[in-house]
């Protein structure tokens, strides 16, 4: 329902701030600071240009860059979404951090990224690409591949009977009153790709990429560009 042309901006505002909670507590946000680890380890950076498609309220970014300026590095980031509410919505809440002046939001389309090649050092993407069918989510994985000189990390929900089951009992307990937030959480899960079809949504997409099952029914994919 988030993906609605014309969503009505208070519930949206609501269901995207279970979404922070969702990152988290269980486990968007530590994936992605995880396998961002792992791909810049012996990098000597002093900045990272990041861009996170699908931000959503844009706080995997700003999280990214509590934790990268705890290892010294600076943040340079850019969340890009379609929903043009969803865009104001995060620049509102960037607008009250520290990031302000650090962090931009871009309405635009994963599939056809409005960049240069290699203009940043890494693409995220966290619990969005099941938004997307087969084909559309090819496409988007290359274009994240293509504006990144350094490499990509892609996390999002893992479809199955124990994660759907888990969706259901937050769709019907916490989320219960929210019309938004209880839809998706199951539809989410529905929509998802298993390990395998992340697996071979990368091969498709051109990409020889690590592909890992994590906590709390996700999986993280990892790839870097070859030197």
């Amino acid at each position: 329902m988030v993906d609605q042309p014309a969503p009505d901006p208070i519930l949206l505002a609501e269901s995207l701030g279970d979404l922070v909670w969702l990152n988290r507590y269980l486990g968007g946000t530590a994936t992605i600071t995880h396998q961002i680890g792992r791909l810049i380890d012996g990098e000597r950076l002093g900045r990272l240009r990041v861009l996170d498609v699908g931000a959503g309220g844009g706080d995997i970014l700003v999280s990214l860059g509590r934790w990268l300026g705890r290892r010294g590095v600076d943040l340079e980031g850019v969340g890009l979404d379609s929903g043009r509410e969803t865009v104001l919505i995060a620049d509102s809440w960037i607008r009250e951090t520290r990031f302000a002046g650090s962090i931009g939001v871009v309405c635009g389309d994963a599939r056809s990224l409005p960049f240069p090649d290699r203009h940043f050092d890494v693409t995220v993407s966290s619990t969005f690409l099941h938004h997307l069918g087969r084909e559309d989510a090819e496409r988007a994985l290359r274009e994240m591949a293509r504006v990144s000189d350094l490499g990509v990390v892609v996390s999002d929900l893992r479809r199955g009977h124990l994660g759907y089951l888990a969706a259901w009992s937050l769709a019907n307990t916490v989320w219960r009153r929210h019309p938004y937030t209880r839809h998706d959480a199951q539809a989410s899960m529905r929509a998802a790709f298993t390990m395998g079809e992340a697996r071979r949504l990368a091969e498709a997409a051109g990409l020889q990429a690590e592909v890992e099952a994590q906590l709390w029914f996700r999986w993280a994919m990892r790839w870097r560009r070859p030197r």
